[in-house]
């Protein structure tokens, strides 16, 4: 791959990012299913006691401010790219991920609850933007991203969730169960599926009148800081381009509340010149 078509890959990534963002945190006050229709099975998993798990998945939930850790990104469409790096997440406050190429940062990305910034090293080139624009106002926190590339429910606009935020059913399978929601100022419903007890698969999204976003989640990796999910895999439409990812944690590398490392990627060095929303476009049409 030519090194100057690296950069457009990189923002194909960062879209990939942002329509997770944009279509899955859009979820709000959740409408709970008719739980007559979920205990039909006698001795099955119950609705009570998927809410209760799920309760206990939440509390479970580790306590840790920050964790630095590698990081690999499957493109496999637009196109085939296979993109490692380090990832920095200050919990509930920021994500930053420093990617490399054949060993060389290539460039770096920011996200935080305001802005979004992306850094091109090799061109000397940067793209900025307000997360209240990109996202048309939607309030998704920056946790919201953390909880939904590391396998974690959550409610849109907010940090803390309870059990209680989610409606409960219990499929055809007993030993699977969701916790699903929607959203009707924009037209979203969204599931995340279980296995029992509490295991989470998967989630998705659709949209009214555009194309639906899934999600398939990992094994489960135990440590200080808590249960993530090892890999995370998705599927979302950006535009007339589709992204196909998978995103590869190694939390067995990971360093939790550490001291050092936190460098801010959210601050561009002088000299760089800024690329309009309008030009990232062109960019991807060219992959």
């Amino acid at each position: 791959m030519k090194i100057s078509s690296i950069f457009s890959v990189t923002f194909a990534f960062i879209l990939f990012l942002l329509s997770l963002g944009a279509v899955s945190c859009r979820s709000g006050r959740n409408a709970v299913p008719d739980a007559s229709q979920s205990d039909i099975q006698p001795g099955a998993f119950t609705v009570r006691e998927a809410e209760s798990a799920l309760s206990a998945r939440i509390a479970g939930y580790g306590m840790w401010r920050n964790v630095k850790l590698p990081v690999t990104v499957r493109l496999t469409e637009p196109r085939s790219l296979s993109i490692s790096g380090t990832a920095v997440m200050e919990r509930d406050k920021s994500l930053s991920i420093s990617l490399r190429f054949l060993g060389m940062e290539i460039g770096s990305l920011c996200v935080k609850d305001d802005s979004i910034t992306v850094i091109d090293r090799f061109n000397k080139a940067y793209f900025k933007a307000d997360v209240v624009s990109l996202l048309d106002g939607f309030p998704a926190t920056t946790g919201n991203l953390q909880d939904l590339l590391t396998g974690h429910v959550f409610v849109p606009g907010k940090n803390k969730v309870k059990a209680s935020d989610f409606g409960i059913a219990i499929t055809e399978d007993p030993s699977l169960w969701t916790a699903s929601g929607e959203v009707r100022d924009f037209d979203v419903k969204y599931s995340f599926a279980f296995r029992e007890p509490a295991v989470l698969k998967a989630l998705a999204v659709s949209v009214a009148g555009a194309s639906p976003v899934s999600i398939a989640y990992g094994d489960v990796f135990s440590s200080s800081g808590g249960d993530f999910a090892s890999t995370v895999s998705v599927e979302a439409p950006a535009g007339k381009t589709p992204v196909k990812a998978t995103v590869e944690w190694n939390f067995r590398k990971a360093q939790w509340n550490v001291k050092e490392g936190l460098a801010d990627k959210s601050v561009v060095p002088s000299g760089y010149a800024r690329i309009s929303p309008e030009a990232v476009m062109r960019m991807l049409k060219n992959l």
